[in-house]
């Protein structure tokens, strides 16, 4: 296939990116050090677990952000010639995802096991069913795990999200392949009918509703559906293009309010069927108020330090545990113990320095060599 004829950028996405890995890095890192101050107010111990110990968000944020760029990548590619090459578009997704989603695996289910027993050391026992990791259903086996009470790897458990999003890709090209244009948005609704619907069945199950793929499709349906308005309507653009600045701050705060304290005041059967629906629309507008909104005011391009680090948010978000790993286990052999707010913070700092190094050396001299392959079939690159 011929070099990508044209670039799609969206410079204002990395650092959303970032903002949705720090979300789970938080909820796995920070979260222990927050917990350690006892706050006694039911108010503010909400208002604080739903920002360190909210890394759903950041997984729905990222749900939405690959429902947008995917569908928004197909629909103009079928614009400008006519159809979906479903062959090179799996290609890509292989090159992008697989390298260092399999190399992780390895690491953590043989790599790691044999140190220990090398070092002669108790391993952990877990509940992991390996072939449901080596096929991307790792989100089922972590419904397994927990219905059961069993104890599950925390160096693959951040896997899931993956496999959700390996499952959409396999069924999204197909369905834009098969069904006819005219009906491309009943797509959309179709999807996030059926997750409604499935959370309905399951409403008591909070396992199920967190890890199932038909519980939280719903949100690369909700960014897909905004993709497609923004490739299909003027008058749609045309209103995230001139949107006051008054205004935006407006939905802003109100959104983030929402986040915030959905949990807190609403009603628990109402939170549990609507908050990630609503949660996802708001994550929608966000993206298209950043990409289409003509006033820089507000856009996450100002804020160069984590943009630049966006580009780096895949290898982060599954080797941040690896980096936990490595800090705990330096830690124990220094025989160092970190007991007070300040000692849990500052070893949180060390995981994310870690981390960040990590996957800038996963992406400089792993992962950068896929994606020079994934171009040869491209039509065209994204951010």
């Amino acid at each position: 296939m011929n070099e990508p004829s044209k670039k799609i950028f969206f410079p204002n996405l990395d650092g959303l990116r970032f903002i949705a890995f720090f979300f789970v890095f938080s909820e796995h890192i920070i979260w222990t050090a927050v917990k350690s101050l006892n706050i006694q107010s039911p108010f503010w111990d909400h208002v604080t677990y739903t920002l360190f110990a909210n890394g759903g968000l950041g997984v729905s944020v990222f749900f939405v952000l690959s429902g947008f760029l995917i569908t928004f990548l197909i629909l103009k590619e079928i614009e400008v010639t006519g159809k979906l090459n479903v062959k090179a578009f799996y290609i890509r997704r292989f090159l992008r995802i697989w390298p260092l989603y399999y190399m992780v695996l390895i690491f953590a289910f043989y790599l790691y096991p044999f140190f220990i027993s090398f070092i002669h050391a108790n391993p952990d026992v877990f509940g992991d069913r390996q072939i449901y990791y080596f096929t991307f259903l790792s989100n089922f086996d972590l419904i397994h795990i927990t219905k059961e009470g069993l104890k599950g790897s925390f160096l693959t458990g951040v896997t899931w999200s993956v496999a959700v999003e390996e499952q959409f890709y396999l069924i999204w090209p197909i369905l834009f392949y098969l069904v006819p244009r005219n009906y491309y948005v009943s797509i959309f609704i179709g999807m996030i009918l059926i997750s409604f619907g499935f959370r309905c069945m399951h409403l008591h199950e909070g396992y199920v509703l967190y890890f199932h793929s038909l519980s939280v499709c719903s949100d690369l349906a909700v960014g897909g559906l905004a993709a497609y308005l923004s490739l299909n309507s003027t008058k749609f653009i045309d209103f995230f293009k001139n949107t006051a600045y008054g205004k935006r701050v407006i939905v802003y705060v109100v959104g983030i309010l929402y986040v915030l304290l959905s949990g807190y005041f609403f009603n628990p059967i109402f939170e549990t069927l609507s908050s990630r629906l609503l949660t996802s629309i708001f994550v929608a507008w966000i993206i298209l108020d950043q990409n289409f909104c003509a006033s820089e005011n507000l856009k996450m391009s100002q804020f160069k330090g984590i943009s630049k680090w966006g580009t780096y948010t895949y290898g982060m978000y599954l080797l941040h545990q690896i980096a936990l790993l490595l800090v705990l286990n330096t830690y124990q052999l220094m025989n160092l113990e970190a007991v007070s707010f300040a000692a849990k913070l500052l070893k949180a700092a060390i995981v994310l320095a870690l981390t960040f190094l990590i996957s800038y050396v996963s992406y400089h001299w792993f992962e950068k060599y896929f994606l020079n392959l994934k171009k040869r079939f491209s039509y065209f690159t994204k951010n």
